[in-house]
């Protein structure tokens, strides 16, 4: 009986590492948005406005753009972040937020 106690604590432990595991890896690769990523135009969020990043560096911020009278589903896109071939096709999107 005792066995049977020390296993299914054993086997609990282990569950719960593996969970562990699996959230924070979860967590980094969430955290790996594209505006770190080294290539590419993204537009993103910077505080609490738009920003373009080109290769991974802050090129531009649209401050004029608050990220609070936008809809929850731009907020969230802008959050992860939007890749463009080019910074001109993420300037004209830019124009859809600004209005």
């Amino acid at each position: 009986m005792q066995s049977i106690k020390k296993r299914n604590i054993a086997i609990v432990a282990i569950v719960i590492t593996l969970a562990v595991i699996v959230i924070a890896t979860a967590v980094v690769f969430a955290s790996g948005q594209e505006k770190d990523s080294p290539h590419g135009c993204v537009l993103s969020t910077y505080k609490n406005s738009v920003a373009l990043y080109v290769d991974g560096e802050l090129k531009e911020v649209y401050s004029e753009i608050i990220l609070d009278t936008l809809p929850p589903q731009d907020i969230k896109q802008l959050e992860y972040g939007i890749a463009f071939d080019t910074v001109e096709e993420a300037q004209r999107a830019i124009e859809d937020y600004d209005g």
